[in-house]
């Protein structure tokens, strides 16, 4: 995050509010539970693959969470980005913008679009892996991750304070 101090405060308070949030996913226990539900090849890619699960539940029930809806809420993310482009690195654009093209934040609620999801990014691994096929697992216990999420995502929004 060093090479990133010239971006403005706003940006700054919510890289390190992202740093806090992945800090308390990552050694949270019913994480842990949630990752211990994939076997081999998935085991090796569980963090990557229960964080891309809960923000399928996180997509069904934003309204809980949010007054905005989820289109609006991204569309002015994207607003936000366009804005500060010029002072944001080139790489970052570049994967945002692939980000806004596939329309990845909205179609998450949905088991077509997290299939989609995970099909682009098993492919852009340094080793390319089938992670659309770890939705077997995600069906299989669909129930499972979601009362896991459920208990988790009030814990960490208590955690970082949103």
């Amino acid at each position: 995050m060093s090479g990133l101090r010239h971006l403005p405060a706003e940006f700054q308070r919510g890289m390190e509010r992202h740093q806090r949030i992945d800090l308390f996913t990552d050694t949270h226990p019913v994480v842990q539970r949630s990752m211990q539900r994939f076997a081999a090849p998935h085991r090796r890619f569980a963090g990557i693959l229960v964080d891309i699960y809960y923000d399928h539940f996180l997509a069904r029930r934003w309204h809980e969470f949010c007054k905005v809806p989820l289109p609006e809420f991204v569309d002015r993310f994207f607003e936000g980005f366009d804005y500060h482009r010029a002072e944001l690195p080139a790489e970052a654009c570049a994967r945002l913008e692939q980000i806004r093209r596939a329309g990845w934040l909205c179609v998450y609620g949905e088991h077509a679009g997290l299939t989609d999801v995970l099909q682009r990014l098993g492919r852009r691994l340094r080793r390319p892996c089938d992670l659309a096929s770890s939705m077997t697992t995600f069906e299989a216990c669909y129930e499972d991750f979601r009362k896991d999420f459920a208990e988790f995502f009030p814990q960490l929004r208590a955690s970082v304070g949103g």
